[in-house]
């Protein structure tokens, strides 16, 4: 019979209904049924494309004997990552704490108050290389709880006042210097740079984009050549390797090896997007095909797999496809002969490195050693274009289908730049439609919502970065459209962020929002991850807004949030890169107003341009804000070039523009 997840949208959750474990949704049910029966709290937190979430699920959640011991001495709770990011963060925090380490399953078992008292990750169905097996861990906790409740309860407490102070941070003001902070975080990636495999790190390597568009960054404003031939190599061997999906396009999530072979095989739309909007990037400073292309393959698959009618994108796609991780990806030499003509079968081959014993299983995962030859380029695209019809007639991994806010803002800002850097239409539709998606289908009440199932708005409040992300795109659709009605609800969001996430007596915002009050501590994250933090993006959209409108109120917030963050920034630099950005505002003091009805032509050479700090403004000689007040003359095309609201004289040509912007 099914557990109270029948009921829940989320696939991650769904895909435990059927579970012998009576298993809760996070909510007030669970915690009272807790305190009622005075028994601790199981909380299991993961996500649908998680392998190792399926493992433990087959082993342990499955198994009748745990899930009654489960049912008899906790109250199980199960929550999903990608829902509840700020469930998420408190107790991947104090699994760390705790476990010195953290990852997905997560498993911690928690006081009836919420409280963590012990926490891991994967504890597999019998103990093997010094882990426990799961079932000894909930013997041994049940038995703690029963019979050592005060040491329990005081552990719990000072676990939790440890937490609240990791999320307090050190308030104390310091002066950040933004060279020197720069400089640090230089030689930081410098000495972790693998030079040989390229990335930084060793095994597991993440491709880290958010390091990367800090070298981009750093480039743009010192011309540093060595310091971003760091970036293009690793973009370069990651594009090569087994993590980049050679068939259908696409990144995986991360490679188990140091060579970028071997990818743990889910694919996150988070990954693609800020992958592709890096490619994008490094198109735009070398102006390499190469990049070019990769960009085309990566939005052509979100826009062939991951895009809805409507004009959603599904979060992700699964590593395991009939209970096989990979088996959906990787080839065998017969597979690839029966499918491609002798010379094809050639050319795929010496190109992707395969072999009759396989680099994965027995089986082939495609990986390069160069670029693909001039020559080769036609007879290997039509091969694989063969290859990709044939896999999808396999039993494809399963597609995660909630509508992430703060993910499909990312998918919406690298298809509008990239649609209008490149002159593609379809994309720049793609970004509209979804834009018109979200602002139909994510918003309940007036207020953003985390996610929708099915073109319905989830009953989960928005995250600050759910609101930022949002934002920013819309800030992005109107740098690549130049249509002022994505600045207004722009605007209109950013006032209700403020409104939810910040808090004017405490000089900071909050990752979670004063209508989101179930977590055992308001989390307050200032350090990037994968993707830059919900506060770093709410600081830059404050800045660029307020240089649209010259509202200085919005410059304001942003100064006492730096001043509220800067002894986390001058302590762990490396892990504040997208603050450094905006460490000094006066980076954000130029300008471009375009004025017409027709100046696309002007606006893709700008936006070709890498110009990461620079503000647009637009007028078409109807609404227009502060930045591009009295600029319209009818019947022209015109650009200016602005300092701090001081124009250059207008201009009007493609080669003009770029003179006054290199210059």
């Amino acid at each position: 019979m099914p557990n109270r997840l029948q009921n829940e949208k989320s696939e991650y959750l769904l895909q435990h209904k059927d579970n012998p474990v009576d298993w809760f949704p996070w909510g007030n049910e669970a915690f009272e049924k807790s305190k009622k029966e005075d028994k601790p709290i199981f909380l299991s937190i993961g996500y649908s494309a998680c392998h190792w979430c399926h493992v433990m699920e087959e082993e342990s959640f499955e198994d009748q004997e745990t899930a009654d011991f489960l049912n008899k001495n906790f109250v199980s709770i199960k929550v999903d990552r990608e829902e509840r990011p700020d469930v998420d963060s408190v107790y991947m925090t104090s699994v760390q704490i705790i476990a010195g380490h953290g990852g997905w399953p997560m498993s911690s078992f928690l006081t009836p108050e919420g409280k963590p008292f012990f926490a891991g990750t994967y504890f597999p169905k019998e103990g093997r290389h010094g882990l426990p097996s799961f079932m000894e861990v909930l013997k041994i906790i049940a038995l703690l709880y029963g019979t050592k409740r005060a040491d329990i309860e005081k552990s719990s407490n000072e676990i939790t006042d440890v937490l609240k102070k990791q999320f307090e941070g050190n308030n104390e003001e310091i002066e950040n210097d933004e060279s020197t902070a720069r400089l640090y975080v230089k030689n930081n990636l410098e000495n972790d740079f693998d030079s040989i495999n390229k990335g930084f790190g060793k095994a597991p390597k993440f491709p880290q984009p958010i390091l990367h568009e800090f070298i981009l960054e750093h480039y743009s404003k010192t011309k540093d050549k060595d310091f971003l031939k760091i970036s293009l190599e690793t973009l370069d061997a990651i594009e090569k390797g087994g993590i980049h999906d050679q068939v259908g396009g696409g990144f995986h999530r991360y490679s188990v090896d140091e060579k970028w072979l071997v990818p743990h095989f889910e694919k996150m739309l988070y990954d693609n997007t800020s992958l592709a909007y890096l490619y994008l990037n490094a198109y735009r400073i070398t102006k390499k095909e190469k990049y070019k292309n990769t960009v085309e393959k990566t939005l052509n698959y979100l826009s062939k797999e991951m895009l809805s009618e409507s004009g959603g994108f599904y979060s992700a796609q699964d590593a395991d496809s009939e209970g096989v991780e990979g088996k959906f990806f990787t080839w065998s030499i017969n597979e690839i002969n029966s499918v491609l003509n002798k010379e094809e079968v050639k050319s795929i081959i010496s190109n992707f490195n395969l072999t009759h014993e396989g680099n994965f299983e027995g089986k082939n995962i495609f990986y390069k050693n160069e670029d693909i030859k001039e020559k080769d380029k036609k007879v290997i695209s039509e091969a694989l274009k063969k290859l990709y019809k044939e896999r999808s007639k396999r039993i494809p991994p399963l597609t995660d289908r909630k509508v992430i806010t703060s993910w499909n803002s990312m998918a919406l800002k690298v298809f509008a730049k990239a649609g209008v850097i490149f002159g593609n239409k379809k994309w720049i539709e793609i970004a509209e439609k979804n834009a018109n998606y979200l602002l139909k289908n994510n918003i309940l009440n007036n207020k953003i919502q985390r996610a929708s199932y099915e073109n319905v708005p989830s009953n989960i409040h928005g995250q600050l970065e759910d609101y930022s992300y949002l934002i920013q795109a819309l800030i992005e659709l109107n740098e690549s459209t130049g249509e002022n009605k994505w600045i207004e609800k722009a605007i209109s969001f950013t006032d209700k962020m403020i409104d939810e996430f910040w808090s004017e007596k405490e000089g900071k915002f909050y990752d979670s929002g004063k209508s989101s009050t179930d977590t055992l501590v308001r989390p307050s994250t200032t350090q990037d991850n994968i993707t830059a933090s919900g506060i770093s993006v709410a600081c830059e959209i404050l800045i660029k807004l307020g240089v649209i409108t010259n509202d200085n109120n919005y410059i304001e917030i942003v100064e006492k949030q730096l001043k509220n963050a800067s002894n986390d920034i001058g302590r762990y630099p490396a892990a504040h890169c997208n603050w450094l950005k905006f460490l000094n505002i006066d980076n954000y003091s130029s300008q471009i107003v375009f004025t017409g009805k027709n100046f696309m032509s002007l606006l893709k050479t700008v936006n070709s341009e890498f110009l990461p700090s620079l503000t647009y403004g637009f007028d078409k000689g109807e609404k227009s804000f502060y930045i591009s007040k009295d600029k319209y003359l009818d019947g022209k095309n015109l650009a200016y070039f602005c300092k701090d609201y001081h124009c250059e004289l207008p201009v009007e040509s493609d080669e003009e523009l770029l003179n006054q912007i290199r210059n």
